[in-house]
């Protein structure tokens, strides 16, 4: 007979809302987040307890790899009460790699330690939340819902991207209804594509020119650069080319994170061991 667990309200129900927002979190990341000055044995034990009470359960993508977290029905009743009331009850993550890299793109180099002058509304809270309940700056996710978006206030100043994360091949038409979308807002709004090929690049590229609008306000970063660097991946294309995205971001909120080589966020993010006590990549992990 398995041994029932009791919450721990200061860590457990933080660690299940920010399972539920970001849909998806790899033990790493839950390691490094929520067991900070713990060794990795105590944070994967407890991960562990979660799961056999059968509020959290790990699953793999479609091919059986990167497994990771996601919540039970009885981890989102759990949470259900610290959220407003939602229009559309759910938890879990129907795209298990994408929904990985939105987190790790929107969440960056900020993972650890987000300034207050910075605001991240998620995926999940556009597809979840009433209208009515989402910040006033963020745009009407019945239009259009993006994969996330930031909004940094910098004095009397803001800005506001929008990210877009493109793994495949996307009708033209789709993409040009996308840049027509975007053609209304002001040049203090930005979107973030991270895209999978030169050649989707070129197609966005040349649905912008159709309907170009007065401001470019498209950054484009290629994927394969943002598995490599992460946040320090180059925008190769739109008004802060050939910066790289955490200068991009960090220079607006006037706050950069100290963080080392071994422990970029990206790679804590998407680390696709369920298990990683063993490895002396993710030792010393108080350094974050």
């Amino acid at each position: 007979m398995k041994k029932r667990i009791k919450l721990n309200h200061y860590r457990d129900l933080p660690m299940l809302l920010y399972i539920w927002k970001w849909k998806i979190a790899t033990t790493a990341a839950l390691h490094h987040k929520f067991f900070p000055k713990c060794n990795e044995r105590t944070g994967y034990f407890r991960l562990n307890r979660l799961k056999k009470n059968n509020y959290i359960i790990s699953r793999t993508d479609k091919f059986g790899q990167r497994p990771a977290w996601m919540l039970t029905r009885k981890g989102f009743e759990v949470v259900k009460d610290s959220l407003p009331d939602l229009k559309e009850l759910g938890f879990r993550s129907e795209y298990h790699w994408h929904d990985l890299l939105c987190s790790a793109l929107q969440q960056g180099d900020y993972f650890i330690n987000k300034p207050k002058n910075v605001a991240m509304v998620s995926e999940q809270q556009l597809r979840r939340y009433r209208e009515e309940d989402l910040p006033a700056w963020v745009p009407s996710p019945d239009l259009h819902r993006p994969d996330g978006y930031i909004r940094i206030k910098d004095g009397n100043d803001s800005m506001t991207i929008s990210l877009e994360v493109e793994k495949s091949r996307k009708a033209t038409s789709k993409l040009l209804t996308l840049i027509n979308y975007y053609a209304d807002f002001d040049a203090n709004f930005r979107v973030l594509w991270v895209l999978d090929g030169k050649g989707l690049v070129q197609r966005l590229q040349s649905c912008m020119k159709k309907s170009y609008q007065g401001h470019d306000i498209h950054n484009i970063v290629l994927l394969k650069d943002f598995l490599n660097l992460g946040w320090q991946s180059k925008i190769i294309s739109g008004p802060e080319e050939n910066q790289n995205i955490q200068k991009f971001i960090c220079n607006k909120a006037r706050t950069f994170p100290q963080q080392t080589h071994n422990t970029c966020s990206h790679n804590v993010i998407l680390d696709n061991r369920l298990c990683y006590q063993k490895d002396k990549l993710f030792s010393n992990s108080t350094n974050l």
